[in-house]
């Protein structure tokens, strides 16, 4: 089964992209993406690695850095990876907002798309992982935050034009 997790699915610890980012360990595969510890060889500072991996769409050939997408997804896999790509971008541009993660970096390789996000001490929790939402203490999660927010500036740029 492609969608059980293991070793060979994820990029090895030590693989470099865009020529500054070092992959780590992995911390989590949720259902779009996952996330691996890193680190920013330009800046010299740990940093968080997202990659677009949706769970049952693609998968990794053993050795390989590019994904691999089943055949009847590639569609869907696109638009998702376009929205993964969208999202990320806007919370880069929103990097001097406090109540949210610090996004430096969103590009695509590998057939796929990554952002570079902040690891800091606003960005662990008190056992050093990264927190589960942009705004601490709300109890949502980072990713429900994140759509509602990219939701919210869309239809409020919508809304500001008068098409309410």
């Amino acid at each position: 089964d492609n969608d059980v997790p293991n070793d060979t699915m994820y990029l090895p610890a030590k693989t470099v992209i865009k020529g500054q980012y070092v992959i780590g360990e992995v911390k989590e595969h949720q259902n779009d993406s996952v996330t691996y510890y890193g680190y920013d060889g330009q800046l010299d500072r740990p940093i968080f690695i997202r990659e677009f991996y949706p769970k049952g769409l693609a998968s990794r050939l053993e050795g390989a850095k590019e994904l691999h997408i089943r055949q009847k997804f590639i569609p869907d896999f696109d638009k998702y990876k376009k929205d993964f790509y969208n999202l990320w971008t806007t919370m880069e541009k929103l990097h001097s907002l406090s109540a949210c993660v610090p996004v430096y970096d969103v590009f695509e390789e590998n057939d796929t798309a990554y952002a570079i996000i902040e690891q800091n001490d606003s960005t662990k929790s008190p056992g050093g992982g990264m927190v589960d939402a942009p705004v601490s203490g709300t109890g949502v999660s980072n990713d429900v935050q994140v759509r509602v927010l990219f939701w919210a500036l869309q239809n409020g740029a919508w809304l500001h034009k008068g098409n309410a």
